[in-house]
């Protein structure tokens, strides 16, 4: 089995205005995440419970993976890391997301996971206001690679 990460440092795609100690406006460069802990079960669950059954669903009446796509699959996850680029990994479970009926469901509970353990630049708890300027393609790339690494859902 690959080694998960505990944490995980995503490098925003489009920076993001933070305030710190009065210092004023600062962009952000990067989100740091960690890995789930217990407080995170109802939000992980839910989002677990949805890619499983989108997977079900697209996979209804074809073959399973062979051996050399699921060895090609985790080799991806095992090279994706801070410097590589995670829209790979985010495109191919936010696409099994999306074919979901609830996916901004399942995106909301993502961003309460954010809000309970993820910091902005190591220095700013990562808020609901923070949220709000967050670009689309950098929750989607950051959703991917958090569940890829954490839950290794891509597999």
């Amino acid at each position: 089995m690959t080694e998960l990460k505990e944490e995980i440092k995503y490098k925003l795609i489009k920076p993001l205005k933070y305030t710190s100690g009065g210092e004023g406006f600062k962009n952000a460069e990067y989100i740091t995440v960690k890995a789930p802990s217990v407080k995170v079960r109802k939000h992980i669950g839910f989002i677990e419970r949805e890619y499983l059954s989108a997977i079900k669903k697209n996979n209804e009446g074809k073959k399973p993976p062979t051996k050399e796509e699921l060895k090609a699959a985790k080799e991806a996850l095992a090279r994706n890391d801070s410097e590589s680029n995670p829209e790979e990994e985010g495109n191919l479970i936010m696409f099994m997301i999306g074919s979901s009926e609830n996916r901004e469901c399942c995106e909301d509970h993502f961003f309460k996971i954010l809000y309970a353990d993820a910091m902005v630049d190591d220095k700013e708890k990562f808020t609901e206001l923070m949220s709000e300027g967050m670009s689309f393609l950098d929750m989607k790339n950051l959703m991917g690679v958090y569940l890829g690494n954490f839950l290794n859902l891509a597999l």
